[in-house]
């Protein structure tokens, strides 16, 4: 009785290119390559766990328990061969073919049969000499899992296979995809008819490639007729790119490559590239472009990869139409790291005038301009970029000494002094430094970094919040709109001018700083929340509890936007709700001074003054109650007791506590602002006591 195995794998077939023609010229030549070939290959199928069936002469019929492994497999054994041929005469070498397809296959009496061996064997002569192909059921498995170009070559007629099945071709490191002009996916509905061989798309001429690994493919997508690409785009995403190489010590030349982009493309007239925050949400996402197009807000999206090795990078990028599906650029980059500002400078322009000329976007200016061409302060100025974002002590610390590194390598290196003074300032808001050193060393940093370019916006973005600081309102508002002038696609500017026009009462202007800013980085929950607070600080209730209620969804794991609307839900009067949503922030970030002036709120508006006695206590009968002037004044004004409020708020002001200038924002003092004792607190700020535009509540 025979013995049968059926199951589903993973099968490759493999054959040398031309071998029969050589085997009749010259048949010692022959075995000694057949001999070669086969000293290369038979070791990588156990690297992969491929398990081989047997020998066809001049290749192999293997089988490999999973697809992503039958790729890998594949790719290293055309690189094992492309590599020895570098070196190898001319009249030794020798290319192989890979074609792969995962199916039904069935086991028997030592051979293997069905249709998925018949396949695998109709698909590797589609291959290019030294190319690999595969179907649709392995792309199915890897699209989304390997760092590879993978082009639909659309419905293939195999022989012996009754329906045409759709092949895609892996593009090997050192193959150029920017040559390949890639074709619609078809649909899969049997019904629909085939679409035109031939597609309009947007190539521009290429610089020289070298060789890289890497590249995230994006699949095109069609419909039943052909779509021509659209002519406007307006809205592209630069999505993080990946960083292939092994540890994750370069992790911030990704980081850092993405940034200069987003920067670089921010700043063209015309097109709109979502900010930082929103982009990095999708870091390591395994969404489709299509959804994350969709969530952003964009038509187009840019992706890529960077692999180091020793002293070498390779970066491979990729610009794709999302609604047409068309690669509109593919790039793949490989250089020395000691060359890697010029090469991210290389890049930024060569996508900066890709975008530009299909977008049809004029004014051939925009173009990056190098701020140092020193590639170690470059590399240092991203190391501290990269540990500035962590946002904790420890990456604050790093960021000054990754930073002051950059300024040794590059004294005139502006980017550098801007990069100085946002640690400072954000270390002595954080609590990290005491306030007049930081404040002092900020705006060192920061004039600094103006004497050496006065239009780096992002100096002027950290003097105007060094100037809100010292309560120079005139100055900041000017630095903070200078700022926008010189980058008005830049969300931050816009984000903390609008904190510092909500402190001025100016809450209109506020807003649409905000709406200006949102769509530039739609998911981004510092935003978001902004907008929700300012909002619910302009009196504007509903629109503030719907924009807080929306937040919360957005980013549930974003501290604080749970005690925001837990205050917009108690003026509403959902005070039950309000504190379900308190208790929440407390099990999940544990507990704190705002987390108490949220309860207090809630339990106040219910008659309970419970918590705001405790805060009293608190503050009140410390050893030094002084130290907490703006907290005893919200807790007073909570109780009731204006007079004891106004006195602690006065005492803020005396000591400068920042905290004071929050006044305006603060929905705790609304009991306050119709008593003349308000206007002269404002007054003593130097805040204008009749420039407000709240909503009457």
């Amino acid at each position: 009785m025979n013995s049968e195995d059926r199951r589903l794998a993973a099968i490759m077939f493999t054959d040398i290119v031309g071998y029969s023609a050589l085997s009749q010229r010259n048949e010692a030549l022959s075995l000694s390559l057949l001999a070669e070939h086969r000293e290369i290959l038979e070791p990588i199928f156990d690297q992969y766990n491929g398990v081989v069936i047997k020998s066809t002469g001049d290749g192999y019929l293997a089988e490999f328990a999973s697809a992503i492994q039958a790729v890998q497999c594949a790719v290293a054994m055309q690189t094992a061969v492309y590599d020895r041929n570098r070196s190898a005469d001319p009249d030794r070498v020798f290319q192989i073919r890979i074609g792969l397809h995962v199916g039904d296959i069935v086991h028997q009496d030592g051979d293997v049969l069905g249709d998925g061996v018949n396949i695998a064997s109709r698909i590797e002569p589609l291959a290019e000499p030294g190319g690999i192909c595969i179907s649709e059921q392995v792309y199915d498995h890897v699209h989304n899992k390997v760092e590879l170009h993978l082009v639909n070559l659309g419905p293939q007629e195999l022989k012996n296979i009754s329906i045409p099945l759709e092949i895609y071709r892996v593009f090997l490191p050192w193959e150029d995809v920017t040559a390949f002009k890639p074709r619609l996916i078809k649909s899969r509905c049997p019904k629909e008819k085939p679409l035109p061989a031939k597609i309009a798309i947007l190539l521009l001429p290429l610089v020289a490639i070298l060789a890289a690994f890497g590249g995230y493919h994006y699949a095109l997508k069609g419909n039943n007729e052909t779509s021509q690409i659209e002519e406007t785009l307006k809205t592209v995403a630069v999505l993080p790119f990946r960083n292939l190489s092994e540890g994750n010590e370069t992790g911030y030349f990704s980081e850092g490559i993405t940034e200069e982009l987003i920067n670089a493309l921010s700043k063209l007239e015309g097109i709109r590239v979502p900010a930082r925050t929103s982009a990095f949400a999708y870091q390591n996402s395994d969404k489709d472009p299509t959804e994350i197009a969709k969530e952003l807000g964009v038509e187009a999206i840019l992706e890529g990869s960077v692999r180091t090795d020793g002293d070498q990078f390779r970066i491979s990028a990729v610009l794709s139409d999302i609604q047409s599906g068309y690669v509109l650029w593919s790039e793949i980059f490989d250089r020395k790291m000691e060359n890697i500002f010029e090469v991210q400078d290389e890049i930024t322009k060569t996508i900066v005038k890709t975008l530009k000329g299909s977008l049809h976007i004029e004014d051939d200016e925009s173009i990056v301009v190098a701020s140092t061409k020193d590639s170690e302060a470059y590399q240092c100025y991203l190391k501290g970029r990269d540990a500035w974002n962590d946002r904790t002590e420890e990456g604050f610390k790093k960021a000054l000494q990754c930073f002051q590194n950059a300024v040794n390598h590059d004294p005139n290196y502006a980017n550098a002094y801007a990069g100085l003074a946002d640690t400072y300032h954000l270390m002595e808001r954080y609590g990290h430094i005491p306030t007049e050193q930081g404040r002092a060393k900020a705006k060192e940093n920061a004039l600094k970094a103006l004497e050496l370019n006065p239009d780096l916006a992002a100096a002027r973005t950290s003097l105007a919040t060094i100037y809100e600081y010292e309560w120079d309102w005139e100055n900041s508002e000017m630095e903070f709109r200078r700022a926008i002038e010189l980058e008005p696609h830049s969300v931050l500017p816009r984000q903390w001018y609008a904190s510092l026009l909500g402190k001025m009462g100016r809450f209109d202007e506020a807003l649409e700083q905000l709406e200006t800013a949102l769509p530039l980085d739609p998911i981004s929950p510092p935003l978001n929340r902004s907008y929700g607070f300012l909002l619910m600080a302009a009196g504007k209730d509903d629109q503030a509890l719907t924009q807080l209620r929306k937040t919360l969804e957005m980013s549930p794991d974003f501290p604080g936007v749970r005690l925001s609307l837990a205050t917009q839900l108690a003026i509403h009067g959902a005070t039950e709700e309000a504190r379900e949503l308190i208790q929440q922030e407390l099990d999940k970030f544990g507990d704190s001074e705002e987390l108490q002036y949220n309860l207090a709120f809630v339990d106040k508006i219910d008659g309970n003054m419970e918590t705001t006695d405790r805060l009293i206590t608190r503050f009140d009968h410390s050893i030094h109650p002084e130290d907490n002037a703006f907290s005893l004044a919200m807790a007073y004004t909570l109780k009731g007791d204006f007079d004891q409020a106004f006195e602690w708020l006065n005492a803020a002001v005396d000591r400068r506590e920042f905290e004071v200038t929050h006044l305006r924002t603060l929905r705790v003092f609304d009991p306050l602002r119709k008593d003349p004792r308000y206007d002269a607190v404002l007054r003593r700020m130097k805040l204008d006591s009749s420039s407000e535009t709240r909503t009457k509540t």
